[in-house]
């Protein structure tokens, strides 16, 4: 693999490792953590509820407090944190879901950690609808009213 000479990486078990600035580093951190924003947790498991909020507020916070100290060279103070936020993000799969784009109103479901993302004209309409109707308690009914695409109840 050539690289140019200004970059560096770094081949670990079949892995390549890029050195990234701390700052570029911490800001793709914060990109994940915003992306939080569209995920609605609607599981009963109360501490999966903790984890997200820690993250979305105390540990942002922490983050962005660094983040915009000039010498970041104190990566000590956050390493639990970016730790924690590794773990969540290696560890937490999405078993049962939903992902919708508010500019067409198009939904998918996830099912068994996999998201179905097929065209229209492939969708089971028969299985999408079962499945709304399934998770119907835990979906808002402002977003079952909207014209949903391409089934909706």
């Amino acid at each position: 693999m050539q690289t140019s000479s200004n970059e560096e990486l770094n081949l670990l078990l079949n892995i390549v490792l890029e050195n990234t600035q701390i700052k570029e580093y911490l800001n793709l951190i914060l990109l994940s953590i915003d992306e939080l924003e569209n995920i609605t947790n609607k599981t009963i498991d109360t501490i999966s509820r903790e984890c997200f909020n820690l993250i979305k507020t105390k540990i942002r916070s922490k983050i962005l407090e660094s983040y915009s100290k000039e010498n970041l060279t104190q990566l000590n103070d956050i390493l639990p944190e970016l730790y924690f936020i590794n773990k969540i993000k290696l560890e937490v799969e999405i078993e049962t879901g939903l992902l919708y784009c508010k500019k067409c109103n198009r939904w998918y479901p996830i099912i068994q950690t996999i998201p179905q993302m097929l065209p229209d004209e492939y969708r089971n309409k028969e299985q999408d609808l079962a499945f709304l109707q399934n998770h119907k308690n835990l979906l808002d009914d402002e977003f079952l009213n909207q014209d949903l695409k391409p089934f909706k109840l």
